[in-house]
């Protein structure tokens, strides 16, 4: 759960890094399952907009960074 990890990681004075993955849409998109690739990216979308919430709450983008990417990508065959 993203927002139990950024609760406990933000305890620390020092700051933290803190890198999560949705690990399901890359099953989903080798085996051409459009429902469980679109639920993935739903739960990507939801998680960066707790880790945006979490940021506008502690000290904004002067004092926070968010990137969001992809380690690679799959062409997606649609039938």
């Amino acid at each position: 759960n993203i927002e139990e990890a950024l609760k406990f990681l933000s305890k620390d004075d020092d700051g933290f890094f803190l890198m999560a993955e949705q690990g399901d849409i890359d099953w989903a998109a080798h085996a051409n399952h459009m429902d469980d690739l679109i639920g993935a990216m739903l739960d990507i979308d939801d998680m960066v907009d707790a880790v945006r919430k979490f940021i506008d709450e502690n000290g904004g983008y002067e004092k926070n960074a968010l990137y969001v990417t992809a380690d690679h990508d799959h062409y997606l065959t649609l039938l």
